[in-house]
């Protein structure tokens, strides 16, 4: 399990993940854009956080979850799954388990080994998707403001006329 890049532990069970190479994570997060655009104005699901006070959460093992918090964010979750397209959601769950996925030392795109764990596993299905998706794209959607700012700054500079030969 060292050599992954990320790693989820649910229970007893261990999940790892080899991030996509960046020319598949970037036109995967492009997809995963289209997909979250129609929710992007719902702040729900944020202010369902903040309420439980995950905004202050570093670290995952700071987690503890009661039940009543729960229920709060699951509904919170299910009023942002009004606008989306479950047919895309369900495309992206099916390439991002298909790249370098794991649990243990089992490789999830294996169809009879996912079918297998998830099967046992049952309420690890979404929060694994979801997770998986997340660590691939994440990079690409955050922390890209000095590259916006140099690009910007770079578009306002008058060029030098170019020479003619």
């Amino acid at each position: 399990m060292n050599v992954f890049t990320c790693k989820l532990k649910i229970g007893d069970r261990l999940y790892g993940l080899r991030k996509m190479p960046p020319l598949v994570g970037g036109q995967f997060a492009t997809k995963v854009l289209k997909l979250i655009a129609p929710v992007g104005h719902n702040k729900s699901l944020i202010e369902i956080l903040n309420s439980i006070g995950a905004d202050k959460v570093k670290d995952a093992n700071d987690v503890k979850m009661e039940t009543g918090d729960a229920v709060k964010m699951g509904m919170g979750i299910l009023s942002l799954l009004e606008g989306i397209d479950v047919d895309l959601l369900n495309s992206l769950f099916k390439e991002a388990i298909n790249h370098e996925v794991f649990v243990g030392d089992t490789r999830l795109s294996d169809e009879i080994a996912f079918d297998n764990h998830f099967q046992k596993y049952t309420q690890d299905y979404f929060p694994v998707m979801i997770w998986v998706i997340w660590m691939n794209v994440k990079d690409f959607l955050f922390n890209i403001g000095d590259g916006i700012s140099a690009v910007i700054k770079l578009s306002s500079t008058p060029q030098a006329p170019a020479a003619q030969g």
